[in-house]
């Protein structure tokens, strides 16, 4: 009986423990344009300088960084050939309601 109880009782430990770790991330998604002709662009750099850490665009011009600490703010940096960086202080993933949408403007 005691046995049992001990069990159970690590188990809901475990069980808070990975829900209170998983409060404390969150993730920046986007979706990446051109501004003129708003076609999609694929394979652009999105770069997180705290993490000196590169994420790229998809086919569909989504991307997804995953793992940030929610009480943090981020600087983001968006890079393309051709296209002016574009560059987010101060980005909040916590704060976030809504995917980013970037617009590149050609150079």
């Amino acid at each position: 009986m005691l046995k049992n109880l001990l069990i159970i009782s690590s188990f809901i430990f475990i069980s808070f423990a990975s829900i209170a770790g998983e409060e404390n991330t969150c993730k920046i998604k986007g979706h990446v344009i051109d501004k003129e002709d708003k076609e999609i662009l694929t394979g652009v750099q999105i770069k997180i300088a705290e993490l000196n850490e590169s994420f790229y665009s998809d086919f569909d011009g989504d991307f997804e960084i995953p793992n940030l600490d929610a009480n943090k703010k981020y600087t983001v940096t968006i890079s393309y050939i051709s296209y002016e960086d574009q560059t987010l202080t101060d980005v909040s993933p916590k704060e976030l309601k809504k995917a980013l949408e970037i617009a590149l403007i050609k150079e």
